[in-house]
């Protein structure tokens, strides 16, 4: 993996860089270790065993799952371990709900053992919701809940269980503008049919999709969008050939002004309190 040497947050930094980026650079985690600023979205696939050999072929080595995605982590446990992937090149993510201390600990033992894997790269918590007083944001529950698992994840690290988080990296999901395809109940979230995003894709001749992950890179973000078949896959990681004019990032970066900041419709953390 080829690490990333810039700065994030800086549209001109990556736009300068682009020649020595690839899909196999890596973020430089602040303590240590490398992570792949392209990955794959887990999420929910029909076939999810396959659609994670097909990524593994074509190179991706960073993959997202979670306990929520169905049998996302035991068909990812197959596939790496039949790919001849060494573990060592792999960066698995997986999650734990805000489900307080020992459960926290007890998902994650189970995760390990679908992914048939000692340890995962980044574990996350999987909404700072506790889910039976999810209605109640006010609920002092969100909180005390959210501390206990945020323990269970620190000890599951120095137990040698969390071994590469421990920097700062922001990473981006849901970033290729498909949000469940809700744009097909509501017009107002196509953002890829944006003149902003359809512009810059004629001009560059790619796909409305290409743009708006090549903005996010050029944004300092590490992305995992997701991709079912392997066509899709690739075309996911041809980034790096091409880079956005100054006109074209900043047109793009205006559309938060027009809203939804969100496709997903979820609360600002700062209401969980």
């Amino acid at each position: 993996m080829v690490p990333m040497d810039v700065p994030s947050g800086t549209a001109a930094a990556c736009n300068a860089a682009a020649p020595t980026l690839n899909a196999s650079s890596t973020f430089s985690l602040r303590e240590g270790g490398e992570m792949p600023i392209v990955g794959l979205g887990g999420g929910i696939f029909q076939d999810a065993e396959s659609a994670f050999a097909s990524a593994l072929e074509v190179g991706y080595r960073l993959i997202d799952t979670a306990p929520k995605y169905g049998e996302s982590e035991a068909a990812l446990g197959r596939a790496w371990t039949t790919s001849g992937v060494p573990r060592s090149e792999l960066f698995l993510t997986s999650k734990v709900g805000n489900v307080g201390y020992a459960a926290a600990l007890q998902s994650l033992e189970a995760s390990l053992a679908k992914l048939q894997t000692t340890y995962l790269d980044l574990l996350l918590m999987h909404s700072a919701v506790h889910q039976p007083v999810a209605k109640q944001p006010r609920s002092k529950l969100h909180a005390e809940n959210r501390l206990a698992t945020w323990k269970a994840l620190l000890e599951a690290r120095a137990a040698g269980k969390y071994a590469r988080e421990k920097g700062i990296a922001l990473q981006a999901y849901g970033g290729g503008g498909g949000g469940w395809q809700l744009w097909k109940k509501d017009p107002n979230l196509d953002l890829l049919g944006r003149a902003p995003i359809t512009a810059a894709a004629k001009a560059h001749a790619r796909s409305p999709h290409q743009i708006s992950l090549r903005w996010q890179i050029e944004q300092g973000l590490c992305i995992i969008p997701k991709a079912a078949t392997r066509a899709h896959q690739i075309e996911n990681r041809i980034l790096f050939d091409f880079a956005l004019s100054e006109s074209e990032a900043e047109a793009i970066g205006a559309l938060r002004s027009e809203g939804p900041l969100s496709l997903y419709g979820f609360r600002d953390p700062d209401e969980y309190l």
